[in-house]
């Protein structure tokens, strides 16, 4: 590392003729762990006004792992386009999906989004809103969550909120992400339903 730059070595010799474009393997990395999350986001428009419409909104896919030594990996990772593929049990190979990743140091955690769930649907419905004051509202939410898939999985909901908001009332716990997020986290039955319901004060 040079100053606050670093310097990535092949660890081997190469040549590159002239006027000529290379692809060059960096590093192997066998036995990575890796953990795929589903994830469903909100919008901050949602919160000042009444929604008469019940909505579908994507489930987002991610592959997320860390960057350590333990995992098998732990070197600086450079920035560029990611790619995966899965190894089929005929030995064919599928590509997943590809995503672009920042300069990432040893130890810090990866996070690949790969696309959309086909088998994991999300649906959005308001079923409250009053207007309290000129300048507060609340408003109700249904988030209903959708598994078709033949094992209990876990979909986090993200709602992105702006200005000052309390969560009065909700019917799964949550996490304060940042100072305007706060994320459910959800278990979906195998071939079954979760319905995540919760009211919201906000303030301008």
């Amino acid at each position: 590392q040079t100053f606050e730059y670093y310097t990535y070595t092949l660890g081997r010799n190469t040549t590159v003729k002239n006027n000529q474009t290379k692809q060059i393997h960096l590093f192997d990395a066998a036995s990575v762990k890796i953990e795929k999350e589903f994830l469903v986001q909100g919008q901050k428009d949602y919160f000042f006004r009444k929604w008469e419409r019940e909505e579908k909104v994507p489930v987002q896919v991610y592959i997320v792992f860390m960057n350590s030594e333990k995992n098998h990996m732990g070197m600086p990772l450079p920035m560029g386009t990611a790619r995966l593929y899965k190894k089929e049990t005929d030995g064919s190979i599928r590509f997943l999906g590809e995503d672009a990743i920042g300069h990432t140091p040893a130890n810090e955690e990866v996070r690949l989004q790969v696309g959309e769930a086909f088998d994991v649907i999300a649906e959005r419905v308001q079923t409250d809103y009053q207007q309290v004051s000129q300048r507060v509202t609340e408003s109700q939410w249904q988030i209903t969550l959708r598994n078709q898939k033949d094992k209990i999985i876990k979909v986090g909901v993200e709602e992105y909120f702006s200005d000052h908001w309390k969560i009065i009332d909700s019917s799964h716990p949550y996490i304060k992400k940042s100072a305007f997020v706060a994320r459910f986290e959800v278990e979906v039955p195998a071939k079954g339903e979760t319905k995540v319901l919760y009211r919201v004060r906000m303030g301008r």
